[in-house]
């Protein structure tokens, strides 16, 4: 900081002797990557001013005209704004019917050994199971993600379908040749983007089919772009994942889950998005 001020000073000698009127002040950046903005700032100031980045305070020192620095503070305001986030309350929910079947030889009688050798008489009692149980599951998780940014939502540890979408991936040219998966998870990738100021803002929400697992012992993915869907929602509404009507067949196969008697079962993904609100620094004005 103190190696700072001396550059300052010198291009307040420069100033003065252009006649040019100059004063310095600093402009706190909030959020923004300072690095990122020192470049922005150069170019505002014109030659005889001076701009220092300050990293460790994450400011700008700046040496300009008052003109100058009107146009840095706006920029400071603007590139500080704090990233909208986006809360998103994701639901799973999914019903199998589970059936067990067996059989068993119940045993009636006895035996008795006398002069005449062994005799008597056993009498046998089959008798059948059928037992059909319905398994629910209701599961709830909450995803905070920055606007424009992507977040992961875990499907399923088991894909009963995953050679069948595997082809499907080749069909569509996303792979070169079919792969033989170690482990393989299914996966959404989720991404919302606030669209709009205060009340009237919306959320886009635009997801992606995944699957991403282990091939020859390394990392493999494959993202379904073919199959992303996109809806616009107003914040506290919900949307259920299910894909367009041409992709109703990728989905359902995609999304469904094995309960642990091994039944399989289709899953069901509501997303309800709101809007957080995020602090912003001392001094900025509101977006």
């Amino acid at each position: 900081m103190r190696a700072m001020i001396p550059v300052i000073l010198l291009a307040a000698g420069a100033a003065a002797a252009d006649g040019t009127n100059r004063v310095f002040k600093t402009h706190a950046l909030g959020f923004t990557d300072a690095a990122a903005a020192e470049p922005i700032a150069r170019g505002i100031v014109s030659a005889g001013g001076n701009v220092v980045l300050d990293e460790k305070n994450n400011r700008l020192l700046a040496f300009a005209t008052e003109e100058e620095h009107a146009k840095l503070a706006a920029m400071a305001s603007e590139l500080s704004a704090p990233p909208r986030m986006v809360r998103i309350e994701v639901r799973h929910s999914g019903a199998a019917r589970q059936t067990e079947r067996g059989g068993s030889l119940g045993l009636k009688g006895g035996m008795t050994v006398g002069p005449g050798g062994a005799g008597g008489a056993i009498r046998l009692n089959p008798s059948l199971t059928h037992t059909t149980t319905e398994v629910r599951d209701n599961t709830a998780q909450i995803l905070t993600v920055t606007s424009g940014r992507s977040a992961t939502l875990h499907v399923g540890e088991d894909v009963p379908y995953a050679a069948w979408l595997v082809t499907r991936a080749l069909d569509w040219g996303l792979v070169q040749q079919v792969v033989q998966w170690q482990k393989v998870g299914a996966f959404l990738a989720v991404e919302p983007t606030v669209i709009g100021e205060g009340a009237q803002a919306l959320v886009r929400v635009r997801l992606t089919p995944e699957l991403s697992g282990m091939v020859d012992g390394n990392p493999y993915r494959i993202r379904y772009q073919r199959a992303a869907t996109e809806v616009i929602v107003a914040p506290g509404q919900t949307v259920q994942v299910g894909g367009a009507a041409q992709d109703r067949e990728f989905y359902s196969r995609f999304l469904i889950g094995i309960s642990r008697g091994g039944a399989h079962h289709a899953v069901n993904i509501e997303l309800t998005p709101t809007i957080v609100e995020v602090a912003r620094p001392a001094g900025t004005a509101p977006r």
